[in-house]
């Protein structure tokens, strides 16, 4: 009978506070059961010497924390605050501590985990709306800890506070303290008597049990209503290893392309470098916590980097092994050491795709600066660069040309066999950075308060609404006019604007690639179909790309994208500067 349940605690002898890789050690609520009835469970953990365990007495446990909260000054009273739980009449088990230390004060239940805890693992707070989350940011691990840290009580129900932790981390602390873990608990409920009851209450009206584990308290408060309630205590085993604590006692070796004796913290040298694929960069890039630096180094929250790397050839990044092993976990080497390559597999004399986006930064804030330039000697207007693009030149040399939100995606590798889906990922973050960032509101304001341009006469239907593509085109062939027939800019505004309309208008090559990226984002990459295709096709050949060229791997087809749009802007900015200095 030591196993015992009453089939009104079936619940409670099939609840298990292990969820996935997290033990719940602690946990307030009252909560519902099927048919309404309202429960309420209080459970926490304890952390005691293994011989106490055969001594615990489930009729004697009383699971409440004792916490002095609100102690009273007495000259002759030294106050010691404390908080421990009773588990049975033995020594050892008279004032445990728990592994959850809590305090009530004004209805509110206050619960904080055991800080010598965190401070073994030397966890970092982060704070929620809601919760509170212990991060071990030096390796970096999320979520170490997750709690509720209050629960308010509010008759008769307590809203839900919890405590839940790694079972990792858990069970390396059992193995460090010598300690097992055992969780006592205590659940309450008032229920409409049935048969089963009445077998138990009998003539007395009352049940009181103990079993190995439980002790069951039932109690008839009134003619139709049941008080039920079991305390108890289970054991909970996490396993007989050491998960963390023995890592440094033996260092991890790795081996590298070009090194015939394998590589340690102990034997990693200033200047011996290693090659390593830049897909290494793929977690980095996902996760805002780290910073991926245009060398292809990666920082992690002031916790630890790794430096002095370079991007060599395409697609590979070269870093010296001494900065590699100084300072950065164990994992992060074996990350690293996963991407290694030898030096013959780098190709060195083809270009990186950080330094393709840099270029095409900058030809784009130079074509803006160009055209700012521009309005301003005509038209003695003054509108500067990041009006007329979103971008900022002086705050992306001091802040980093990279940091920008829009700009640190097209900065990102790209999979040396890039599929369609990921193609099209990355062109809708180049019409973000090219076309999301083109200011409306002020490039209408050139074309027909600077310009003198009627911009109606350019709708396909009297409802379009002429767009930024559509205006910056506008404003392109304008310029393209003045420079072509030496008309002035501003002197001669009425004849450019009539050429405008008798010639109609010309799709800029800059505009046509525009055009082409907008189209593309738009494709669906999970969706096929012939339009898709033809759609995919026609915005490929606007940039001299065949698709029976592409076959599966896109990495050419992106990169030619970045270089036409380059090229363009490059071109514009000629175009520009030849009216400005003619």
């Amino acid at each position: 009978m030591e196993n015992w349940y009453p089939k009104i605690f079936d619940d409670v002898k099939e609840f298990s506070p292990i969820k996935g890789d997290y033990l719940f050690v602690s946990e307030l609520v009252t909560h519902e059961l099927k048919g309404g009835i309202q429960s309420s469970r209080d459970y926490q953990s304890l952390l005691i010497n293994p011989e106490l365990i055969k001594f615990i007495n489930p009729k004697e446990i009383n699971h409440a924390t004792d916490s002095s909260v609100h102690p009273i000054y007495d000259e002759d009273y030294e106050y010691k605050g404390r908080s421990s739980v009773f588990i049975s009449n033995h020594e050892g088990l008279e004032n445990v501590s728990p592994f959850v230390y809590s305090w009530e004060s004004a209805n509110n239940i206050t619960f904080q985990p055991d800080p010598m805890f965190l401070q073994t693992y030397g966890l970092t707070p982060r704070l929620t709306e809601k919760t509170i989350h212990w991060d071990d940011l030096s390796r970096p691990l999320m979520d170490i800890v997750t709690l509720i840290p209050k629960s308010v009580y509010d008759f008769p129900n307590y809203s839900q506070s919890y405590v839940q932790i790694r079972k990792d981390y858990l069970q390396d602390y059992l193995k460090l303290t010598k300690k097992s873990l055992i969780q006592v608990y205590c659940e309450t409920r008032i229920l409409e008597c049935n048969q089963e009851l009445e077998g138990l209450l009998g003539e007395n009206g009352y049940f009181e049990r103990t079993t190995k584990y439980n002790h069951f308290r039932i109690n008839k408060i009134s003619e139709n209503k049941i008080f039920t309630e079991v305390t108890g205590y289970r054991q909970i085993n996490l396993g007989d290893k050491v998960p963390f604590s023995k890592w440094d006692k033996k260092e991890k070796v790795f081996n590298w392309p070009g090194y015939t004796e394998p590589i340690s913290r102990k034997n990693a040298k200033h200047f011996d470098y290693v090659f390593v694929s830049d897909e290494v960069l793929d977690i980095y890039e996902k996760d805002e916590k780290y910073e991926v630096y245009p060398s292809g180094g990666v920082g992690y929250m002031n916790q630890w980097s790794v430096s002095r790397a370079s991007r060599v050839g395409r697609n590979h990044i070269q870093l010296e092994l001494f900065k590699l092993y100084e300072g950065t976990p164990t994992d992060v080497i074996a990350h690293w050491n996963k991407f290694a390559v030898n030096k013959s597999a780098v190709d060195f004399d083809k270009e990186n795709i950080v330094d393709k986006a840099e270029r095409l930064v900058f030809k784009y804030i130079d074509f803006a600066e160009c055209l700012s330039q521009l309005i301003f000697n005509y038209f003695e207007t003054n509108l500067k660069t990041d009006e007329l693009i979103r971008l900022d030149k002086k705050k992306l040399k001091y802040y980093g040309w990279y940091t920008e939100e829009t700009i640190k995606p097209i900065t990102h590798h790209l999979r040396h066999k890039l599929d369609k889906q990921d193609f099209l990922f990355r062109v809708k973050k180049l019409h973000h950075f090219l076309v999301e960032n083109l200011v409306e509101r002020k490039l209408r304001y050139i074309a027909s308060d600077i310009f003198g341009i009627d911009l109606n006469k350019f709708k396909r239907n009297p409802d379009e609404v002429i767009r930024s593509i559509k205006l910056l085109n506008i404003i392109l062939n304008y310029i393209r006019i003045s420079e072509e027939t030496g008309l002035n800019l501003n002197q001669d505004s009425a004849e450019i604007n009539n050429r405008l309309l008798e010639n109609e208008l010309v799709e800029m090559e800059l505009i046509k690639h525009l055009n082409a990226i907008n189209n593309l984002r738009q494709l669906d990459s999970h969706k096929g179909g012939t339009k898709s295709d033809e759609k995919l096709t026609k915005a490929l050949n606007i940039f001299g790309l065949e698709k029976n060229q592409v076959h599966d791997n896109y990495l050419d087809a992106c990169e030619t994208i970045y270089d036409k749009i380059e090229l363009e802007l490059r071109e514009l900015r000629k175009t520009t500067h030849n009216i400005l200095y003619k």
